[in-house]
C-alpha cells in the first residue's frame, strides 16, 4: 500500500496537501476563536483601568453605629473592622478565586475651608481619608512623611495631600488648615506635613485612582479625629478588591456573572452597603458582543469551509479518476468493488492522519502569530486548551476528508474497464447540472436565499435571541452563490469564440478547437475559480466595509473631529479654541431637552449655528435625502428676526458710554442673508465718559450676501476680567462706508417714552426686566440714551434687537415626524428651559450625528433665534455648552489633551480615539484575522486544484500532442496553445467571479453588523471597495494561476511527450 502511494507520489502529495489545508482551515478558525476570545477579554478588562476594581462601601458610619438593631452601639473603629471582615467573607464565598483585596480606607463627609479671604463660601470640597497603605506608594515632593505613631500629636493631626489638591486649594507644607462640614459644623484642624504624587511605574496605581481632592492620614489618626466630633458626624468605609485577570476566561463568564449577582445580593444583608464596579457590566457587554458578532463571522467562514470541501472533492475526483483504468483492470482480474473501496479508504486514512497533524501545527502557529499581532497578551496558559480543541478539530478534518473521499472511491471502484474507456472516448458535451434546466431553477432560488440571509443577519434580531446561528442559515449565501455560478457555466462555450476572435494562428486555432469541442472538461475548475474569486472579492470588500462602517459609527457618535463639553456657560469661541494648534473650524452647539404640553413628545434639542456648523460636522451622503450641509443651510435661509441694516455697509459705529471700572470690549455680530456670520470689533470700553467706537465689518472668505442683520451687541470681558463692574451706555448706531460722512444713524437707542424700542439685554439685571431703559437724566448730545449695568465678574453680556415674531426653523427625522403626526411646513410649540418656543418643520432627515432616531425623538434648530427666544422670555442663563472642532489629523491627539487639561471642560471626545477603539475591538480583530486566513487557504486550495486539473489534462492529451508533434508541429506551439487555453479558463473564472463577489457583497454586507448597539449599527455599514486591496488580491489570484499553468505545462512536456512519441513509433 505504501509502495503504491510512493509510485503515485504526485497524486499522493496533492491529496495530502488538500487534506492538510482543510485541517489547517478548520483548526485555525477554532483556535483563533479561542485565542481572540481570551485575548479580547483580557484587553477589555485592562482598558477598564480603575473601573475594574470592586469597591464595597458602607455609608452612615456614625458614633452611635449599630451593626444590628438588637445590639448596643459600637465604636466606629470596631464597626469598621467588622465591616472589612464581613466584606472579605462575602467576596471569599462568591468571587474568592477572582478578586483579591487591594486597598481599604475610611473617609469623611465632604468638607470645605471655613472661609475664603473674601468671606464667601469655598467653591471646592475636600475629604479626609484614612488609608493605611497608600502612603507606602507615593513620591514626596515637599515636606516629609511621618511614621503612623508620629502622625497624631496632641490635638493636631499631621496630614498629607496630593499635588493636585494642594494646587487646587492653595495648601502648602507647614500650614494648618481648618475645615467645616457642608452643614457648617467645625472639623478639627490639620497640619499639612507633605505634598506628594504617585510613585512612577508603581503597579499599585493601576488599580487605585489617585485622590485629587483629599487629605490623607493613617487609620489611627483618622479615628482620633472622629473621636473629637459629635456622634452625628458620618464616615464611609471602603474595601477595594482588584481582579486577578489571569483567572478570567471566556468559557467561565456565565458563572462569573452569576457570582457577581450573588455578591450584590449578599451585600444587601450587610446594611447600607453598596457595590460599585464596572467589571460585571463590562463582562456582560463583552459576552453579549461576542454572541452578536458570532453570526457574521461564522457566516463568512462557513462559505469558505464549503468551498474548501468542494476543492478537496475536486482534487479527490481528479486523483481517483486518474486511477479508474487501473482499478478497472483490477476489477477484470477478480477484485470486488468493496475490496477496492476499502483499499482506497485505507490509503486516504494514511494520507489524512499526517495531513491533519500538519494542518494542526500550521494552524497553531498562524493563530498564535495573528493573535499576538493584535493583542499584547500572554497566551501560554491557553496551550493545553488549544491542544485539546485542535485534536478535536483535527479528528473532524479527518472525518470530513473521509466523507468527501467515500463517494468518489465507491464510484471509481464500481466502474469496469469497458465503461471507463467508453466514457473517455465519448466526453459529455454539457454538464450534468444542466439537465432539464436544473441550474436555472437553482439560480432562481438565489434571490430568496439572499433575502433570508439579510433578515437572519440583522444584529437587532440576533441580540434579542432570534435566529441566525443554525447551520441552515449559515449555508444560505453559499447555496445562492453556487446556484448563480452554475448558471454562469452556460457561458463557458463562449470562451472558444473569444479564442478564435481576430486573425487565427496555429496556437489560437488549437486552443479554440479544444475549448469548442469539449467546453465542459473545464467546468469543475471554472466553477471553483468563480467561487474562489467571488469569496475572495467578498472577503476583501467585507473587510474594507466593516472597518469603514466601524469608523463611520464612531465618527457619527462624536460628530466632529473633537467635541468638548463645558461645565457651565457662557463659552466664548476664541477662549474655547485658543491655544489649540490644529483648529481649522469651530462651532458652539446648544444641547437640551424639550417637551410638549399636551402629548408625550419629549425631543432632544440641538441648537446649531449653520454658518460655522456646516464646516465642522461629520457627514455621510445617506444621512438624508439631500446632503447634510444643504439641510443645515436651510436653517439659516429660514431664520427670521434680527435688526436689518439698510444698504451695503462695510463699517459700523456707535457712541458708547463707560465708567472707568468696566474692563471689556464691544463687538457687533451680524449675519448676511445666507446665514454667514460677520463681526465688527468696535474696541475697548476701558475709558470714562462718552466715546465714538467704530470698526470694519469682516465676513471671512468671500463676499457677503445683503441685506445684513444685526444679531447682537456683545460686551465681552477682557482677559483681566470686568473689575468691580460699572455702567455702559449706547446711543446712535450708524452704518455705511469707511468715510463717516456717508454713514447714517440706523438705531438712535432713544425711543418713545425714553425706552429703546424692543432692544433688551441678557442676562437680565437682578432688578427689573431685560428691556433696555433710557433714564431721563442720561443723555448724549442732548438725545436720550440707554444705559445698563455690567455686574462684577460677568464674562459676557448680549444686547439683542427686538424679539422675532417668526418661529424657530427646525429639522426633524422622518421617524419623529411619523411618531408624532407632524409634517414639513407645520408649526408646533415645545417648552424648552421652562419657556414655550414655537418651531416650524422646514425639512426631514434620516439621521444626524450624535442623535439616534431609533431610540429618541430629536430636532435640530437654528441656534440664534432659539436662544434669543429662550433668553427673552425667561431662561437667560441658557448657553451653548459644546464646542465642535475640526482639527488637522496630525494635531488632534495633542489638542484633545490640551482641552482635557483646561478648567471648566467636563469631557472631550476625539474622533481619532473613537475610530481606533472601534476598529480594534475583539470582534473586528477576529473578523479580519479569519478573513485573511480563510482567503489564503481557499486561494491555496484553488491553485492546487487548478494545477492538478491542468496537469492531468495535459497527461490525457499526451497521445494527441505526440501525433501533432510527429506531423511537424513544434513543441513551443503546443505549449503556447495549452497555456492560452489555461489563460482563457482563468480569465473566465476571474471576471465572472469578481462580478459574483461584488453582487454578493452588495446583497449581504449591509446586514452583517458585528454589534447590536446603536453606536455600531448607526449609520450602518455601506459597501466600500478598496481598489488597492482588491486589486492586489485579484492580481495575486491571476499571478498564482498563471504560475500554476506554467508548472503544469512544464510537468507535461517535453519528456513525457517524447516518451509518447517513442511509444507510437514502436
Amino acid at each position: 500500500m505504501l509502495l503504491r502511494l510512493r509510485r503515485r507520489l504526485a497524486s499522493s502529495v496533492a491529496l495530502l496537501l488538500a487534506f492538510a489545508m482543510l485541517s489547517c482551515l478548520l483548526n485555525t478558525v477554532a483556535l483563533l476563536q479561542l485565542f481572540s476570545g481570551e485575548a479580547g477579554l483580557q484587553s477589555t478588562l485592562q482598558t477598564l483601568g480603575a473601573g475594574r476594581n470592586v469597591d464595597i462601601s458602607l455609608s452612615g458610619l456614625r458614633g452611635d453605629f449599630r451593626p444590628d438593631r438588637s445590639q448596643p452601639p459600637v465604636s466606629r473603629a470596631a464597626a469598621y473592622a467588622a465591616f472589612v471582615a464581613s466584606s472579605d467573607n462575602l467576596v471569599r464565598s462568591t468571587l474568592g478565586q477572582h478578586l483579591r483585596q487591594s486597598a481599604r480606607y475610611i473617609e469623611s463627609e465632604d468638607l470645605q475651608p471655613g472661609a475664603l479671604p473674601g468671606g464667601g463660601p469655598a467653591a471646592n470640597v475636600i475629604k479626609v481619608v484614612g488609608d493605611q497603605e497608600m502612603l507606602a506608594h507615593v513620591q514626596v515632593i515637599q515636606g516629609a512623611l511621618m511614621t503612623p505613631q508620629a502622625q497624631f500629636a496632641g490635638q493636631q493631626v499631621n496630614a498629607t495631600v496630593t499635588s493636585q489638591a494642594a494646587q487646587a486649594l492653595g495648601l502648602r507644607v507647614g500650614s494648618t488648615e481648618c475645615f467645616r462640614t457642608l452643614e457648617g459644623n467645625d472639623f478639627p484642624c490639620l497640619r499639612i506635613g507633605a505634598v506628594w504624587t504617585q510613585r512612577p511605574a508603581d503597579p499599585y496605581w493601576q488599580v487605585r485612582a489617585i485622590p485629587t481632592s483629599a487629605l490623607i492620614v493613617d487609620e489611627r489618626s483618622f479615628f482620633a479625629l472622629l473621636a473629637m466630633l459629635p456622634p452625628t458626624f458620618a464616615a464611609s468605609a471602603h474595601v477595594v478588591y482588584a481582579p486577578s485577570l489571569a483567572t478570567f476566561h471566556e468559557k467561565d463568564l456565565g458563572e462569573i456573572r452569576a457570582d457577581f449577582r450573588r455578591l450584590r445580593t449578599g451585600a444587601t444583608t450587610l446594611g447600607s452597603v453598596q457595590v460599585a464596579t464596572d467589571l460585571d457590566s463590562a463582562l456582560g457587554s463583552f459576552q453579549d458582543a461576542r454572541l452578536t458578532s458570532r453570526f457574521p463571522i461564522q457566516l463568512v467562514l462557513t462559505q469558505v469551509v464549503l468551498l474548501a470541501a468542494l476543492q478537496v472533492a475536486f482534487v479527490a475526483s481528479r486523483v481517483l479518476g486518474r486511477q479508474s483504468e487501473l482499478l478497472g483492470v483490477w476489477r477484470s482480474r477478480g477484485w470486488s468493488w468493496r475490496r477496492l473501496s476499502c483499499l482506497l479508504a485505507t490509503e486516504s486514512v494514511i494520507l489524512a492522519l499526517p495531513a491533519a497533524i500538519l494542518g494542526l501545527a500550521a494552524a497553531l502557529v498562524i493563530s498564535l502569530v495573528l493573535t499576538r499581532l493584535s493583542y499584547e497578551v500572554d497566551l501560554r496558559g491557553l496551550l493545553p486548551d488549544a491542544a485539546i480543541r485542535g485534536l478535536a478539530w483535527s479528528a473532524v478534518a479527518v472525518a470530513t476528508s473521509m466523507l468527501i473521499m467515500a463517494p468518489f472511491a465507491v464510484q471509481a471502484s464500481r466502474r469496469r474497464l469497458v465503461e471507463v474507456r467508453q466514457r473517455a472516448s465519448r466526453p459529455s458535451l454539457r454538464g450534468w447540472w444542466q439537465w432539464r434546466f436544473a441550474d436555472v431553477g437553482f439560480a432562481l432560488l438565489a434571490v430568496p436565499l439572499l433575502l433570508a440571509t439579510r433578515i437572519l443577519g440583522g444584529a437587532q434580531l440576533r441580540s434579542q435571541g432570534g435566529v441566525g446561528g443554525d447551520p441552515l442559515s449559515l449555508v444560505l449565501p453559499g447555496l445562492a452563490l453556487l446556484g448563480v455560478a452554475l448558471v454562469l457555466l452556460r457561458l463557458l462555450p463562449l470562451i472558444a469564440l473569444a479564442g478564435s476572435a481576430g486573425r487565427l494562428g496555429v496556437t489560437r486555432l488549437m486552443a479554440s478547437i479544444e475549448l469548442g469541442r469539449r467546453p465542459f472538461q473545464h467546468g469543475a475548475v471554472a466553477l471553483l475559480l468563480m467561487l474562489t474569486v467571488a469569496l475572495g472579492t467578498f472577503a476583501g470588500i467585507y473587510a474594507t466595509s466593516a472597518v469603514a462602517g466601524a469608523k463611520d459609527g464612531a465618527a457619527y457618535n462624536v460628530g466632529s473631529d473633537l467635541r468638548a463639553h463645558f461645565q457651565h456657560g457662557p463659552v466664548a469661541l476664541p477662549g474655547a479654541v485658543g491655544g489649540l494648534s490644529g483648529v481649522q473650524g469651530a462651532s458652539l452647539v446648544y444641547r437640551g431637552s424639550a417637551e410638549a404640553q399636551t402629548s408625550s413628545f419629549r425631543p432632544t434639542v440641538l441648537g446649531v449655528e449653520p454658518d460655522s456648523f456646516r464646516g465642522v460636522v461629520w457627514t455621510r451622503p445617506d444621512l438624508a435625502q439631500r446632503p447634510l450641509p444643504e439641510l443645515i443651510q436651510e436653517l439659516a435661509d429660514h431664520e427670521g428676526g434680527g435688526f436689518t441694516l439698510p444698504g451695503r455697509p462695510d463699517h459700523l459705529g456707535i457712541w458708547a458710554y463707560s465708567s472707568a471700572d468696566v474692563r471689556a470690549h464691544l463687538t457687533i455680530d451680524v449675519a448676511d442673508s445666507s446665514g454667514r456670520l460677520g463681526t465688527a470689533a468696535l474696541g475697548s470700553l476701558a475709558f470714562n465718559g462718552w466715546r465714538y467706537l467704530e470698526g470694519p465689518l469682516t465676513h471671512g472668505a468671500g463676499p457677503a450676501r445683503y441685506p445684513l442683520r444685526v444679531r447682537d451687541l456683545a460686551v465681552q470681558a477682557d482677559p483681566g476680567g470686568t473689575g468691580s463692574g460699572g455702567f455702559v451706555g449706547l446711543s446712535q448706531l450708524d452704518s455705511g462706508g469707511a468715510d463717516r460722512v456717508t454713514r447714517r444713524v440706523v438705531e438712535p437707542f432713544s425711543g418713545w417714552a425714553h425706552d429703546s424700542p424692543g432692544w433688551w439685554q441678557t442676562p437680565a439685571p437682578p432688578y427689573g426686566g431685560p428691556q433696555l431703559v433710557a433714564p431721563a437724566e442720561f443723555h448724549h448730545a442732548g438725545n436720550p440714551a440707554v444705559r445698563f449695568r455690567v455686574e462684577p465678574g460677568l464674562e459676557l453680556m448680549l444686547i439683542r434687537p427686538p424679539p422675532s415674531i417668526f418661529p424657530v426653523p427646525a429639522l426633524l427625522p422622518q421617524a419623529t415626524l411619523d411618531r408624532n403626526g407632524l409634517q414639513v411646513g407645520q408649526q408646533f410649540d415645545l417648552t424648552v428651559s421652562s419657556v414655550q418656543v414655537r418651531f416650524v418643520v422646514i425639512d426631514a432627515l434620516s439621521h444626524f450625528p450624535t442623535l439616534y432616531p431609533e431610540a429618541e425623538d430629536f430636532l435640530v434648530a437654528a441656534q440664534a433665534p432659539l436662544l434669543a427666544w429662550i433668553a427673552r422670555y425667561g431662561a437667560d442663563r441658557v448657553w451653548p455648552t459644546e464646542a465642535w472642532l475640526r482639527v488637522s489629523s496630525t494635531s488632534e491627539g495633542l489638542d484633545a489633551q490640551v482641552l482635557r487639561g483646561r478648567a471648566g471642560v467636563d469631557s472631550v471626545v476625539s474622533r481619532q480615539e473613537a475610530e481606533a477603539a472601534a476598529v480594534t475591538n475583539p470582534a473586528m480583530r477576529e473578523l479580519q484575522a479569519d478573513l485573511a486566513v480563510a482567503a489564503a487557504v481557499a486561494l491555496g486550495l484553488t491553485i492546487l486544484a487548478s494545477a492538478i486539473h491542468f496537469l492531468l489534462l495535459m497527461r490525457q492529451r499526451l497521445r494527441e500532442y505526440a501525433i501533432l508533434r510527429a506531423n511537424g508541429l513544434g513543441r513551443r506551439a503546443i505549449g503556447r496553445s495549452f497555456a492560452l487555453e489555461q489563460g482563457l479558463v482563468l480569465a473566465f473564472g476571474f471576471l465572472l467571479g469578481s462580478g459574483l463577489g461584488g453582487g454578493l457583497a452588495w446583497a449581504v454586507i449591509p446586514a452583517l453588523q458585528l454589534s447590536s448597539s446603536l453606536t455600531s449599527t448607526v449609520p450602518g455599514i455601506t459597501v466600500r471597495v478598496d481598489p488597492l486591496l482588491t486589486g492586489l488580491a485579484l492580481g495575486g489570484v491571476v499571478c498564482l494561476g498563471l504560475f500554476a499553468s506554467w508548472l503544469t505545462a512544464r510537468g507535461g512536456t517535453p519528456d513525457r511527450l517524447m516518451g509518447e512519441l517513442r511509444t507510437l513509433e514502436g
